[in-house]
């Protein structure tokens, strides 16, 4: 039995109005839609750029606290920007207070949205600037939608490299345990050192590699213009860097084995847009194939600014600040200090971690029985992006004595009055 519908007088006036409309024909829901739906309407017009089904407007029963729903057939998700996976059509519109006063207005608004999309998205144009304008969540949606081969299973590349960089770049990479992600790094301790770093585990270790290169920021990027094959997108990165042979080169430099971890990365502003490169499987075939991939930036640029104000992030970065305690106070005052950009942190404590610290310190019960010092700076280290903390087992006055306190500040959290 279909639910009964939450505002009856909503939806009978909506009806009416959908119903009166020159440019829609009702249309049957099925059983399955019964349970979502109160009515739905779809287009009298055809348009051959819409796909093969008419598009339709659903009144969900919950209506006006959810806005109609206008459905489009699902292959022109990522041909038409603005449609999901499902054909849902993104109209923008969210429920507002004065819907319940005037339904009938706050279904105009979405039938609105879409009555302007019908011209716009036959404009090609119009169309490769929408995909532009968004084009990171497109390219993620472009991900989802991929069909790697048997045994591809990583879909996400975790990117550690100098943002600034702005000639082509090769970066050792590896993959973490469950094999889904991998982490490439250009850090001093390569992509081995950043994850045990982080508290990744690698499993076993096949080291592979990944190219990255520039994507001038104007350069447009929509479906339209996404490499699919190896081929294309080697002849866009010899272009974008001028040169010709740059992924053949680097891709010819070894034999790489099928389970090696090799990645091809385009940066664009401050996103990444990634492909995982696979070895041929078979006889007949010499070139590589591609599968698009998720790109996240760990480097510590985007992890503690999201590239805002990198001056500032930068000047901090070389700061190096002396901390006497980490106890309930110092331990909270290091970690603002280390996510505020702060570069260096020593700490020196002498004390254990006890059970009766847990209530008022942010180390918890797995700490138990380690130094204070020991465990914040690991936690730190693990946490934040380029940050070097230290630890010292002892007294601010030890400290004192056996360190040249060369330091931009030196906190005392010792609550000591000597």
């Amino acid at each position: 039995m279909p639910p009964s519908p939450l505002n009856q007088s909503a939806i009978d006036s909506v009806r009416a109005w959908l119903d009166a409309s020159d440019v829609l024909v009702a249309v049957s829901l099925t059983a399955a839609q019964r349970t979502r739906y109160a009515a739905a309407w779809e287009l009298r017009e055809k348009y051959e750029h819409l796909g093969p089904t008419q598009p339709r407007i659903f009144l969900p029963v919950d209506f006006p606290f959810n806005p109609l729903r206008i459905e489009l057939d699902s292959s022109c998700c990522l041909r038409l920007p603005h449609i999901e996976e499902s054909g849902n059509f993104c109209h923008g519109v969210l429920p507002l207070p004065d819907d319940l006063a005037d339904p009938v207005k706050a279904a105009g608004r979405a039938l609105e949205q879409f009555l302007a999309y019908i011209p716009n998205s036959a404009d090609t144009e119009w169309v490769e600037r929408e995909f532009h304008r968004e084009a990171h969540d497109y390219w993620l949606r472009h991900v989802d939608a991929s069909h790697p081969p048997k045994g591809c299973l990583t879909n996400e590349l975790l990117l550690d490299v100098d943002p600034d960089r702005q000639t082509p770049l090769r970066v050792g990479t590896l993959h973490l345990i469950a094999r889904t992600r991998a982490i490439a790094s250009s850090s001093n301790g390569g992509p081995k050192g950043a994850a045990e770093n982080a508290g990744w585990s690698l499993g076993t270790i096949v080291h592979g590699s990944t190219l990255v290169f520039r994507l001038p920021g104007d350069q447009r990027w929509t479906p339209s213009t996404w490499p699919r094959s190896f081929q294309a997108l080697a002849a866009l990165a010899g272009e974008m860097t001028g040169t010709p042979g740059l992924v053949n080169s680097w891709y010819g430099s070894r034999q790489w084995s099928n389970d090696v971890p090799l990645f091809i990365v385009a940066l664009q502003n401050s996103v990444g847009f990634g492909w995982r490169v696979i070895n041929s499987r078979t006889r007949t075939s010499t070139q590589p194939s591609i599968v698009p991939v998720k790109v996240t930036r760990i480097d510590r640029r985007w992890a503690l600014a999201r590239d805002h104000r990198t001056e500032q992030l930068s000047e901090m970065t070389g700061k190096r600040v002396v901390l006497f305690g980490c106890g309930s106070v110092g331990a909270p005052v290091a970690e603002l200090l280390a996510r505020a950009g702060v570069g260096s942190i020593d700490i020196a404590d002498p004390d254990l971690m006890r059970t009766e610290n847990i209530s008022r310190h942010p180390l918890g019960l797995p700490a138990n029985g380690r130094y204070k010092a020991t465990a914040v700076c690991e936690r730190l280290n693990a946490s934040i992006p380029g940050l070097k903390a230290a630890a010292h087992i002892m007294t601010a006055q030890a400290w004192l004595i056996a360190s040249n306190p060369t330091a931009d500040l030196i906190v005392d959290c010792t609550g000591d009055r000597a």
